[in-house]
C-alpha cells in the first residue's frame, strides 16, 4: 500500500501542474498539446499503479479506488485532447476560408 501511494503522490502532484496549465494556456494548439502531455502522465500514472497494487499485500477498498484514479485522469484528458484537437482544426478552417 505505501508503494501506491507514493505513485499516486507523484503523478497526482504531475497532474495538478498540467491542469494549471492548461487552465492558463492561450492557443488550443497549446491546450491539445497539454491535454495529450496530460493523457501520457495517465497512462503512465495507470501502469504504475497497476504494479503497485499487484505487489501491495492486502486489498482494501482506498487501494482499489487509489489504483483506478489514473483512469478517471485517463478520461478527462482524453475529452480535452479531443475537443481542443476538434476546436483547433475548427480554426485553421476558419483562418483557410478567410473568416
Amino acid at each position: 500500500m505505501e508503494d501506491l501511494l507514493k505513485v499516486a503522490e507523484i503523478f497526482l502532484a504531475s497532474s495538478t501542474i498540467l491542469v494549471g496549465a492548461l487552465s492558463v494556456a492561450r492557443t488550443e494548439p497549446l491546450k491539445s498539446g497539454i491535454s495529450v502531455l496530460g493523457l501520457i502522465v495517465a497512462v503512465l500514472w495507470f501502469v504504475c499503479s497497476i504494479d503497485a497494487f499487484a505487489t501491495s499485500q492486502g486489498l482494501s477498498i482506498r487501494a482499489v479506488v487509489i489504483t483506478w484514479l489514473p483512469a478517471l485522469f485517463f478520461v478527462c484528458w482524453l475529452v480535452s485532447s479531443i475537443v481542443h484537437t476538434m476546436r483547433w482544426k475548427k480554426g485553421l478552417r476558419e483562418d483557410q476560408l478567410g473568416l
